[in-house]
């Protein structure tokens, strides 16, 4: 379905020092752009066709951060379209080395057809983060042939992503990427892990037990409608319909969007204070993060970041993850995706991170060396479990 004929060994990283079973990869942003209701009413509509909420049969991430230590990553600002003809091409088996991380018949994706601005800039692929039970290709995933070869220290993998900031060029820091563990400079106190439901992983799942919005508890449904995708590669948060709406309800002014659907306004000057549990803590979203930016002329309604996933749907509801949860959440946490137990762990930021917890130092849960990054590669990270090469 993806991919491109590829006949060389797929040495993505060539120029790079040596490292340990962990290593840390910087994220980069792109530009920082202003983007209206129809931009954002889009991005949802692709994430519903990822995880087979919408009527598009294909897959979406949010553009999020991407690469290894000192490796250009992209913040790749829009949602990432896959599926409907989006990309093309054949499946591929070879040697893929990522620092001194190599496996040596890795199934993955190449395309030689690809949908006009699916990818911008230097993105040399698209690197998966989920569970072989979802991979297109049907094959193991990068990280989880590392973890059974016994090359990863830790069976984890750790983010902490970003916040824009005023600087608006492509050298402003993402986030970090950590591969094998964490970084404690990141975050502080313990991680709060919680076990992923079921017996057999796809996505990283965990149900949503409550939501607060302005200090006042909000009613949600139960059991599979409250299962949540826990995902890096998407913007926004999108969930079951009755309960967005009920949200909503308890912000002042909040009003359906006209002609976009799914998406609330509200007074720009209100304040929308959201946390959110998983079955541990209650972790609070930033109102900055809840606020998409102005959508009407005179400035004085904005867009929320939490949209009705179902709006426009013809998938019948259990098909997919009821709620997806995406970087508008995962700003104000270090989380943190441990393969065995199959669990998600979230912890405050650190002071060096944005947060307001203490930094406890530099060093990480394992060794990290550093990488030299080969000019011009940059990498995708995202949680669907496929691996592109163009």
């Amino acid at each position: 379905m993806f991919s491109l004929p590829f006949t060389l060994s797929v040495l993505f990283l060539t120029e790079l020092a040596s490292a340990a079973e962990t290593f840390h990869i910087p994220l980069q942003r792109r530009a920082q752009q202003t983007h209206d209701l129809d931009y954002y009413s889009a991005a949802a509509d692709n994430l519903r066709a990822k995880y087979s909420i919408g009527s598009a049969a294909g897959a979406s991430t949010g553009r999020r951060r991407a690469a290894v230590e000192n490796i250009p990553v992209i913040n790749q600002g829009t949602t990432i379209q896959y599926g409907s003809g989006a990309v093309a091409g054949s499946i591929n088996r070879d040697v893929v080395t990522m620092s001194n991380f190599t496996i040596q018949n890795q199934v993955f994706l190449g395309v030689d057809r690809l949908q006009s601005g699916l990818l911008d800039g230097q993105t040399s692929g698209i690197l998966g983060l989920a569970f072989q039970t979802i991979a297109s290709t049907g094959g193991v995933p990068f990280w989880q042939n590392l973890l059974n070869d016994d090359q990863l220290e830790s069976p984890e993998f750790s983010f902490w992503l970003a916040r824009s900031d005023s600087r608006g060029d492509d050298s402003a820091p993402g986030g970090v990427f950590t591969l094998g563990g964490t970084n404690s400079s990141l975050f502080s106190g313990e991680i709060e892990f919680l076990n992923m439901p079921g017996s057999r992983p796809s996505y990283w799942l965990l149900p949503l037990q409550s939501v607060t919005v302005q200090g006042e508890s909000v009613s949600i449904a139960t059991g599979n409608s409250a299962l949540s995708a826990i995902d890096t590669g998407t913007t926004l948060i999108g969930g079951p319909s009755d309960d967005v709406a009920r949200i909503w309800a308890q912000v002042p002014g909040a009003t359906q969007a006209a002609n976009s659907q799914g998406f609330w306004t509200f007074p720009c000057s209100t304040d929308v204070n959201v946390t959110m549990s998983f079955g541990g803590r209650s972790w609070t979203i930033s109102p900055e993060d809840m606020n998409l930016g102005a959508v009407t002329t005179s400035g004085r309604m904005c867009a929320g970041a939490i949209f009705d996933l179902n709006m426009g749907s013809n998938i019948p509801a259990g098909s997919g993850p009821s709620w997806v949860i995406g970087a508008t959440f995962l700003k104000n946490v270090y989380s943190v995706y441990r393969a065995n137990p199959p669990s998600i762990g979230f912890a405050e930021l650190s002071t060096a991170a944005g947060g307001t917890g203490t930094a406890p130092g530099s060093r990480s849960t394992a060794g990290a060396g550093s990488i030299v990054p080969k000019a011009g590669l940059a990498l995708a990270l995202s949680f669907m479990s496929i691996w592109t090469l163009f």
